[in-house]
C-alpha cells in the first residue's frame, strides 16, 4: 500500500496432485513499477511454494504480454508450452496462450 492506495496485488492457487503452485495474477500500478514491487510479490509466491514444497511455479500469459514474458524469464521461468486455441471464441482470438514454468 502506498498512501492508502493498492498498488500491487498477487493470487495464487495450489494444485496438490502435481505439487505446482499456480501464479494467477500478479499486478504493480504503473506509477510503482521499477522499484522492486513485482520482486517481492514474486518473492510471496517463491514463499508459498517453499511452505508448500512445491515442485514448480506455473502460469499462463499471452504472447503479446512480450514486457511480461521477459519479466518472468528474468525472474528464472522458462517456456513450458503454447495453446493456440485458448482465447478462441473471443476477441483476443489471434493471440496465443504461453505457458511459463519455474521448477524448484
Amino acid at each position: 500500500m502506498e498512501d492508502g492506495r493498492i498498488v500491487g496485488f498477487v493470487a495464487t492457487s495450489w494444485q496438490f496432485w502435481n505439487r505446482r503452485v499456480v501464479l494467477w495474477h500478479i499486478y504493480a500500478d504503473r506509477r510503482v513499477r521499477g522499484h522492486g514491487l513485482g520482486h517481492r510479490l514474486i518473492d510471496t509466491v517463491y514463499e508459498r511454494a517453499w511452505r508448500q514444497t512445491a515442485l514448480a511455479i506455473f502460469l499462463e500469459t499471452s504472447n503479446f504480454n512480450v514486457p511480461g514474458i521477459r519479466w518472468y524469464e528474468r525472474q528464472g521461468f522458462r517456456l513450458g508450452g503454447l495453446d493456440t486455441t485458448l482465447y478462441s471464441g473471443v476477441a483476443a482470438a489471434e493471440e496465443v496462450g504461453v505457458y511459463l514454468v519455474r521448477t524448484l
